[in-house]
């Protein structure tokens, strides 16, 4: 097998030595806004297998819940843009400020204080998120980041990039 030189595919390589394939493929259920019962019955496996399995995902992604580990997972080339969700989506500044804060695994309190509203104005701008990257559900939030993600609202840093990643 031939080295890999692109230092963004030795990031990759490096976190994805941290999962196991069965962990990455949990993660891509996941990262699409899937339950745990939804992943379970499509793997057969038990729920609480799937809660492990996440469980050991957000140990070694080091994230703070499951959408802080979509984050992480995109921050280190874990996952990538397939093409399935096309174009690049532009959101208001506060809905923007807002993604980010759940990314980062923060609560609507804490994003509240980080943005000097209340936990229902988050919450409020949280829903119009969603509608707008067409994600819903119990697990829309950890949706919400991976679509960022696909459709270029988010964006991930790479090597030979600058520093906001473009």
């Amino acid at each position: 097998m031939a080295a890999v030189t692109d230092p963004d595919e030795r990031l990759a390589d490096r976190v994805g030595d941290v999962l196991t394939a069965r962990e990455r493929e949990v993660l891509h259920y996941a990262a699409d806004g899937w339950t745990n019962a939804e992943i379970a019955a499509q793997l057969s496996l038990s729920t609480h297998t799937v809660k492990e399995y996440l469980r050991r995902i957000r140990a070694g992604l080091g994230a703070r819940d499951r959408t802080n580990a979509v984050h992480l997972a995109w921050q280190r080339g874990v996952l990538r843009a397939t093409g399935s969700v096309g174009g690049r989506l532009v959101v208001p500044s506060r809905e923007s400020q807002v993604l980010q804060g759940l990314a980062e695994g923060l609560s609507y309190e804490e994003i509240g204080e980080r943005l000097l509203v209340a936990p229902a104005t988050v919450a409020a701008t949280a829903v119009r998120l969603y509608r707008r990257l067409g994600v819903s559900g119990v697990n829309a939030a950890q949706h919400a980041v991976h679509v960022a993600y696909q459709t270029g609202v988010l964006t991930a840093p790479c090597s030979r990039c600058g520093a906001d990643g473009v």
